[in-house]
């Protein structure tokens, strides 16, 4: 079953709530992730597992923003 993030979550992250339109992204293993497109732009939205810790999670995001820093797009 592919994990769809509640409207109402969705409407709590994006407090302007206009979300045009959301789509799961090929490629999670253990996270699902979502091509969320707004007015304001399109967001990547990663959904933890619940057994995800802040520490890992943080850890993570750090990881994921010094490898986003040095690619292209």
């Amino acid at each position: 079953m592919l994990f769809e993030p509640p409207y109402a979550l969705l409407d709590r992250w994006f407090p302007d709530g206009a979300v045009l339109s959301v789509e799961r992204l090929d490629g999670g293993t253990v996270n699902n992730v979502f091509r969320v497109e707004t007015p304001r732009g399109v967001f990547a939205l990663r959904v933890a597992h619940l057994a995800s810790t802040l520490e890992a999670t943080l850890g993570e995001h750090e990881w994921v923003t010094h490898i986003g820093a040095r690619l292209p797009e």
